[in-house]
């Protein structure tokens, strides 16, 4: 099934990079027509460390699958549906060095969450509701 995944992957012009011990560390899907089922496919990956889904249609409610991705420290959102309700939700991803959530719908409501990343240390909120207070 995993080798499914990841051909399903290459299908859809994304790409993924593996460690010496062949596990998948991190996924770019960006600008790609990724699906609510395939983004599900990816909790397979537990080891997962960087995913890109920039300008994909990803919502809050895919938002619920990536929360599953305990070991993320680099998430890229910019230009998808992710709103205050999603970003919320990313709130158990305490493990994230990099969030980009670029030209999406968070506001300032989202961006008081920004203290649930105790080791971030790249976040953006470009071209968003968010104040730059």
């Amino acid at each position: 099934p995993r080798a499914d995944v990841l051909a399903d992957i290459r299908k859809l012009g994304g790409r993924f990079d593996t460690d010496q011990s062949g596990n998948v560390t991190a996924i770019d899907l960006s600008f790609t027509a990724v699906s609510p089922a395939q983004l599900q496919q990816l909790t397979q990956f537990a080891e997962l460390t960087d995913l890109d889904l920039t300008g994909t249609s990803v919502s809050d409610d895919g938002i619920t699958v990536i929360c599953s991705l305990a070991n993320l420290r680099s998430l890229k959102l910019k230009g998808t549906l992710v709103s205050d309700t999603g970003f919320r939700k990313l709130s158990v991803l305490s493990n994230l060095l990099l969030l980009d959530a670029s030209r999406t719908a968070v506001t300032d409501e989202g961006l008081s969450l920004a203290s649930a990343w105790p080791m971030l240390t790249y976040l953006s909120l470009n071209s968003t509701a968010a104040s730059t207070r």
